[in-house]
């Protein structure tokens, strides 16, 4: 069995209108955000064992301030570009074609909507989920690879919004 943590980075913006969407910041307040959702999930010991994350400074921010108190290596993050903006199809081939040098059980995709939300729900076996900045679903995935991943495949074991 695999656990994926689908993870929307927390709220960003600035008020400087000429940079680029993808070097957006976070807010105090999204800042606040994944600094909360590290500590409840370091709680819940829902800890992943390797994170891929959107390129985009908001998604590699919320993913720092998440890890931070679960005291992990900073090399299990790992930021791609195609994950920027992704869509749901994008989004799962990263997580088919996945490798590592190590056994990664519990993988972490952090990343943008509309694409994670879509991606979630056609994961999903039923049920469908709106995932909203610095929300977190948890999903068991009945595969010993993570090629083996199918659309449909998946429980919703936890859904945590702040």
């Amino acid at each position: 069995m695999k656990l994926l943590s689908l993870l929307r980075h927390a709220k960003a913006g600035s008020p400087d209108p000429n940079l680029a969407d993808i070097e957006k910041p976070l807010t105090t307040i999204g800042e606040n955000q994944a600094a909360e959702m590290g500590l409840l999930l370091h709680k819940e010991g829902i800890i992943p064992d390797w994170v891929l994350c959107s390129s985009a400074l908001r998604a590699i921010s919320t993913c720092r301030l998440i890890l931070k108190p679960m005291e992990l290596p900073d090399n299990i993050l790992q930021a791609e570009e195609n994950l920027y903006n992704a869509d749901s199809d994008t989004l799962f081939e990263s997580v088919k074609t996945f490798k590592s040098d190590i056994n990664v059980n519990h993988l972490m995709l952090c990343g943008h909507n509309p694409g994670m939300t879509d991606f979630c729900n056609r994961l999903l076996k039923e049920g469908s989920v709106s995932m909203h900045t610095c929300e977190l679903a948890l999903l068991s995935l009945n595969i010993d690879d993570w090629s083996e991943i199918e659309w449909e495949s998946a429980s919703l074991e936890k859904y945590i919004n702040l």
